[in-house]
């Protein structure tokens, strides 16, 4: 009879323990679940603004190169220096959502951060750097949003 008790009192003991790890396995899977959904919800507000932002960028990037544009004698009148200020501002809305422009010029081609669209000759500079910005490229929170299109020096060996 006591034999009978103890492998009943086992079994139950085993079973306790059995639903004990699987309690302990939901538990680990409800904690792993909730990690990633929250991974994925902070992902979805990070990226989601990235589409508003690529339609932004051209605007910014050509009033950049307006900017480039105005002559020197102009350059230290009222209405030039308002234009400095708003291409601050446009800095400081870029930096609040972490978009960062591509370096280029004088940097060396890299086929993850630039798209080559022409080459050009020149002995004075090293094969692969880039000379001259086509389009800026920009990162969002260190992921590629758009590469900047150079172009870049190739040396004819």
């Amino acid at each position: 009879m006591d034999k009978t008790k103890n492998n009943k009192k086992t079994k139950k003991i085993d079973k306790s323990i059995e639903y004990l790890n699987g309690w302990q396995r939901s538990q680990a899977d409800f904690e792993n679940y909730k990690k990633q959904t929250e991974k994925r919800f902070k992902e979805v507000i990070e990226f989601g603004n990235a589409e508003l932002l690529l339609d932004l960028l051209p605007l910014y990037s050509h009033f950049k190169s307006a900017l480039q544009h105005i002559p020197e004698e102009q350059r230290e009148t009222g209405w030039c220096q308002g234009l400095g200020h708003i291409k601050k501002l446009w800095e400081d809305l870029l930096a609040k959502f972490n978009i960062e422009e591509i370096k280029t010029i004088g940097e060396e081609f890299d086929h993850n951060l630039h798209e080559a669209v022409e080459h050009e000759e020149d002995q004075n500079k090293k094969d692969h750097e880039i000379v001259k910005e086509i389009q800026p490229g920009y990162k969002l929170n260190d992921k590629i949003i758009q590469p900047a299109k150079v172009v870049v020096n190739k040396i004819s060996h």
